[in-house]
């Protein structure tokens, strides 16, 4: 039973960021595009619940390879993660969108 619970995992896990993913390059793809200039870009200090370094690295990678946002550091004692967004203008919302990731980061490799 505990096999289909992580099948179960990484299946959701690659359909949420697989959709993250394709969102992010069209509102990218949107902005290079058009004359527009729609970004609001912020440097955002995200309060950490992954602990172990595994699961840091994974949040931070996954981040990062994500259209429009980069993890630039994280602080000493691993509470603070510092992202660069280029749609930032709702910290709260971006803020609960990295939770929705690190949530599913801790069901998949927990």
């Amino acid at each position: 039973m505990k096999i289909l619970v992580k099948v179960w995992h990484i299946v959701e896990f690659a359909f949420f960021y697989l959709h993250r993913f394709i969102s992010s390059n069209i509102e990218v793809a949107y902005e290079i595009l058009t004359p527009d200039f729609g970004m609001h870009p912020a440097i955002i200090e995200v309060p950490v619940i992954v602990k172990s370094d595994h699961e840091i690295l994974a949040l931070v990678n996954l981040i990062t390879m994500t259209p429009g946002t980069l993890s630039l550091d994280i602080s000493d004692d691993k509470e603070k993660l510092y992202v660069h967004a280029m749609y930032a203008e709702d910290k709260d919302k971006f803020i609960s969108d990295i939770k929705k990731l690190e949530r599913k980061i801790q069901k998949l490799l927990n």
